[in-house]
């Protein structure tokens, strides 16, 4: 358990990098009870993956973004896609996931990280600046949900 005595579930696209982040939390904070989640969360069957291996969180840290520098008329569409899927998606479908059990348990925390980004967006990373600007609406609108009297 950690200096707060919650466990905590460490996620990364690859097993080796979920590995190598346990071990520096852990040489931090030896008591940590950490358990690992290797799957692409920009996708919806990484995102089922992690669902399934943890049912239900308190906190929902979502963190996954990406940045790339090009030239914005050398912006494909699939860029433009993937950035929305790893910026954007990822905290959308785990919120989704894990929001309502938090909402029923009438406690949670979901927190976006994010760049500054939005507040500077780069002509050399618009489609990355845009998708951050993106997860601080997202993060506005599901704050109001918790206001709520009923979520459906």
């Amino acid at each position: 358990r950690g200096r707060g005595g919650a466990p905590a579930i460490v996620s990364g696209g690859q097993q080796e990098h979920v590995e190598h982040a346990m071990a520096r939390i852990t040489t931090d904070n030896p008591h940590a009870h950490l358990h690992g989640a290797a799957a692409d969360l920009s996708t919806t069957t990484g995102v089922e993956s992690v669902s399934k291996q943890f049912p239900d969180v308190d906190v929902l840290v979502n963190s996954l973004g990406g940045y790339e520098s090009k030239p914005f008329f050398d912006i494909s569409e699939a860029d433009w896609q993937s950035m929305w899927n790893m910026n954007v998606m990822s905290g959308a479908r785990l919120s989704r996931h894990y929001m309502r059990g938090m909402l029923a348990r009438n406690w949670g925390r979901v927190i976006f990280i994010t760049s500054e980004a939005p507040m500077h967006p780069l002509g050399s990373s618009l489609h990355s600046g845009v998708t951050n600007t993106a997860c601080l609406g997202f993060a506005s609108g599901l704050a109001l949900l918790t206001l709520a009297p009923a979520v459906a």
